[in-house]
């Protein structure tokens, strides 16, 4: 059965899920694990030296994990402050060096559509208009959709560590 992991590296925490597909729609969970990393701790614009530590060292202990499952599918997902800040591509190549990850930053439009999915999955009565309002630490994002299909969304670069800054 193939391993599949997802990393989501979001400016206040880093999640790491891997899973096992059971069947053509269905997953089993292996492992779960989420770290603060505070990617903004010393302002959105620039990841800081200690922030810049924190994130290096948990991918490293990342990979050792993945490589202790044998993922064979690996996605990694930078949000908000990896889109901001004016060293977050070091980040991306020191990840593609040195742990073997490519980084894949994806736009407000592209987190609000997954968040719409994730929430999607977990609606008890899914026929109905829902509102999702994701709060995170470098955006927020808003998301109206009915059923499975986004009617609207949008994101603002006003996180929670944005505006605590």
């Amino acid at each position: 059965m193939a391993r599949l992991a997802v990393l989501d590296l979001g400016t206040n925490t880093f999640h790491l899920l891997i899973a096992e597909r059971v069947s053509a729609d269905a997953f089993r969970e292996l492992y779960k694990e989420k770290r603060f990393i505070k990617l903004a701790a010393e302002g959105i614009e620039r990841i800081g030296d200690a922030s810049m530590r924190r994130a290096q060292q948990t991918l490293q202990d990342y990979r050792q994990i993945l490589d202790r499952y044998q993922v064979q599918d690996v996605r990694v997902l930078g949000t908000a402050a990896l889109r901001t800040a004016t060293n977050g591509l070091d980040l991306m190549q020191w990840a593609a060096e040195e742990v073997q990850m490519d980084i894949q930053i994806i736009s407000g439009k592209r987190e609000a559509a997954l968040i719409q999915l994730g929430v999607y999955q977990s609606l008890p009565d899914r026929s109905r208009r829902y509102l999702v309002m994701d709060i995170g630490g470098g955006s927020v994002e808003f998301i109206i959709a009915e059923q499975d299909s986004i009617q609207w969304s949008q994101s603002f670069p006003v996180g929670a560590a944005v505006l605590l800054r």
